[in-house]
């Protein structure tokens, strides 16, 4: 719910965008999920592109842009810091990422 509310506000850095959405992705990734020990259930394997298009219908964006999101938080801290202060195009940052 945190995740959800911070991405809702009127401005938000990239770097909290990106960290927002890796949050998200891991929390859908991990839902299902047993630890082997229950007999008879059937437990879905982790699927990082369908996360990703969830969040992205979720948000009102592309699965492609929460994915180049997610790969911003790959970013050195200096490199996220120009990112967040627009001295760096997105496009960019994805790609030094």
């Amino acid at each position: 719910m945190l995740v959800d509310s911070n991405l809702h506000r009127e401005h938000i850095l990239p770097s909290e965008k990106a960290f927002a959405y890796k949050l998200k992705a891991e929390a859908l990734n991990h839902q299902g999920k047993r630890n082997g020990t229950t007999l008879g259930q059937i437990v879905p394997k982790s699927d990082d592109s369908r996360s990703t298009a969830i969040i992205g219908e979720q948000v009102g964006e592309s699965y492609k842009t929460v994915q180049r999101y997610i790969r911003l938080t790959y970013l050195i801290p200096e490199l996220l810091d120009l990112m967040d202060e627009g001295k760096i195009a997105f496009s960019v940052g994805v790609e030094l990422s």
